[in-house]
C-alpha cells in the first residue's frame, strides 16, 4: 500500500503514505488511466470534435489508406466498440505477463506504430458482440483523440481537464511513435 486518502462529507479525514510515498510523490495509475482517457473521448463529444459513439473507427485514421486484414465487419466497427473493448480483435494479454514475446500488448508497445499495428489486426469477433481485455483498445482512442482535437492525449487532458479540476503535477508517458501511453501510464499524485 502506498496511500489511504479517506473523504468524508467532502472532507478529507485520514491521509496516510506509506513505503517512501508522500503527498507530491506521483503515483503510477496503471489501467485506471483508461478512465481519464475515456473522459477525453467525452470531452471531445461535448466540444463538439466527435459527433458520437456511433462513428466508424477507421474514419478517425484517414492517414491509413491501407489496413491489413480488412473485413467488412472491421469497416463497420464504432468508437463504441473500441471504448467498450468489444472491437473484436484477435488479442491476448492476460495468457502470458507483460514483457514477453507473445503477450499481444507487449508487441504492440514494441511497435513502431501503435495505430497501424492496431488497425492491421485480424478480427476474431464481430465488433460489438465479444469484451476483451483489450490495451490496445486504449492506445486507439489516444489516436482519435489527438487526430480530432489536434493535440496529444497528455496535451487535451492539460487543458480540458486536468487544468479545471486542480490537478497541476503529472507525468504521462509515450510509445516510440510519440503517441500517449492511454492504456496505463499515467501518474498523478494520489490525493489528485
Amino acid at each position: 500500500m502506498h496511500s489511504l486518502i479517506i473523504s468524508r462529507n467532502n472532507q478529507i479525514v485520514l491521509e496516510e503514505y506509506f513505503n517512501g510515498y508522500n503527498r507530491d510523490r506521483l503515483h503510477r495509475l496503471y489501467s485506471a488511466t483508461k478512465s481519464v482517457t475515456s473522459s477525453l473521448i467525452g470531452i471531445s463529444i461535448d466540444n463538439n470534435l466527435i459527433d458520437n459513439l456511433d462513428e466508424k473507427t477507421l474514419a478517425f485514421f484517414p492517414e491509413y489508406n491501407a489496413i491489413n486484414n480488412l473485413t467488412e465487419e472491421k469497416e463497420n466497427m464504432t468508437l463504441e466498440n473500441v471504448l467498450t473493448m468489444s472491437a473484436g480483435f484477435e488479442w491476448d494479454e492476460w495468457s502470458n505477463p507483460y514483457g514477453y514475446p507473445n503477450n499481444s500488448a507487449t508487441i504492440l508497445w514494441e511497435s513502431n506504430d501503435m495505430i497501424k499495428h492496431m488497425l492491421d489486426l485480424p478480427l476474431s469477433h464481430t465488433p460489438g458482440t465479444y469484451f476483451t481485455y483489450n490495451s490496445g483498445c486504449s492506445i486507439l482512442l489516444s489516436g482519435i483523440i489527438r487526430n480530432r482535437t489536434g493535440k496529444s492525449a497528455e496535451q487535451y487532458a492539460a487543458t480540458e481537464l486536468f487544468s479545471k479540476i486542480g490537478i497541476e503535477n503529472w507525468e504521462w508517458w509515450h510509445g516510440n511513435d510519440g503517441l500517449t501511453w492511454t492504456s496505463g501510464e499515467l501518474h498523478l499524485r494520489p490525493i489528485d
